[in-house]
Order: structure tokens, then sequence, then C-alpha cells
């Protein structure tokens, strides 16, 4: 089983999901049209407190392009 938490919303909140042993954090990104949207530079800050492993730790659910969140 695996367990999943979106809308993460600080590096702080995805560090203690990890240390607690979430498999996969998501992050609403976009642009404001949702009230817990964030844009493209804190989610990279968010994801980039999470461990290296794009697969088995991230998730995205995209309101901007890809391209934008590197």
């Amino acid at each position: 089983m695996l367990v999943q938490i979106y809308e993460v919303r600080t590096p702080e909140e995805a560090i203690a999901l990890t240390r607690l042993g979430v498999d996969r954090i998501g992050v609403l990104v976009g642009n404001g049209a949702f009230p817990r949207e964030l844009d493209a530079d804190r989610a990279r800050e968010v994801f980039a407190a999470t461990p290296s492993e794009p697969s088995a730790w991230r998730y995205r659910y995209l309101r901007t392009p890809m391209r934008l969140l590197g």
C-alpha cells in the first residue's frame, strides 16, 4: 500500500511527511485560481526538501507547464 498526501504547502511539511514514511507527496501548482495553489518557485522549494528520487517521492498536480518547474 502506498500513502500519498496531496497539497503539501511548505518544505517543512514535505520533510515531516517523508520522515513519517509517506510514499508520495503532491503539490497543486498554478496561478492562484485555487486557494491552495503554489507558484512554480514555491513548488520547487517544496520538492527540493524531499529525497532526490522523483519517481518515488514527487507528484505534481499541474496547472502550469512542466518546464516551469525544472
